[in-house]
C-alpha cells in the first residue's frame, strides 16, 4: 500500500518558514531608519574646523544613542597601535629562522637599526656604539 502526500504537505525549507512570518521592525531598526531618512546638514563652521565624524557622533549621541555607541566603538580606535605594528613588521623583516641563534640584545639592535634606516635617521659611529646607546636607553626605561 502506497500513501501519497498532498502537494502542499511537503516540508518547507527553513528559509521558506522564515519568509512566511511577517516581519515587524524592532526599535533599533526604527532608529536606523530614522537616521538614514534624516536630512543631515553641516554648517560651514563645522567644515572649516575639520569636524570629525567621532565629534559629530559625540554631539548627537542624545538623538541617536544606539548608533552613537556603535560609532564610538568603530571610530574610536587607539592611535598607539600603529607604532606597535611598525615594530612587529620590522622584527619580522629582521628575525627569521636562520637568525634564531642571535642573542636577544643583538636582535633588538638589528630591529632598532632597521627602524632608524626606514625613518631616514643618520647614524654616526659603528654598530657597537649604537648598541651601547640602545643598552643605555633600555636601562633608563626600566
Amino acid at each position: 500500500m502506497v500513501i501519497e502526500k498532498p502537494p502542499g504537505a511537503e516540508p518547507a525549507s527553513i528559509l521558506d518558514l522564515l519568509a512566511s512570518h511577517p516581519h515587524q521592525s524592532t526599535p533599533q531598526e526604527n532608529k536606523v531608519e530614522a537616521f538614514l531618512k534624516a536630512c543631515l546638514k553641516f554648517s560651514s563652521q563645522e567644515i572649516k574646523l575639520k569636524f570629525t565624524p567621532l565629534t559629530w557622533w559625540k554631539n548627537n549621541c542624545a538623538t541617536y544613542p544606539t548608533l552613537a555607541q556603535m560609532a564610538r566603538a568603530y571610530l574610536g580606535c587607539s592611535g598607539s597601535s600603529c607604532a606597535v605594528e611598525r615594530l612587529f613588521s620590522a622584527a619580522s623583516d629582521v628575525c627569521s629562522s636562520r637568525q634564531g641563534g642571535l642573542l636577544p640584545s643583538t636582535m633588538s639592535h638589528c630591529v632598532s637599526s632597521l627602524m632608524w634606516l626606514r625613518e631616514g635617521i643618520t647614524l654616526f659611529g659603528d654598530f657597537k656604539a649604537a648598541g651601547q646607546v640602545l643598552s643605555s636607553l633600555g636601562k633608563i626605561n626600566k
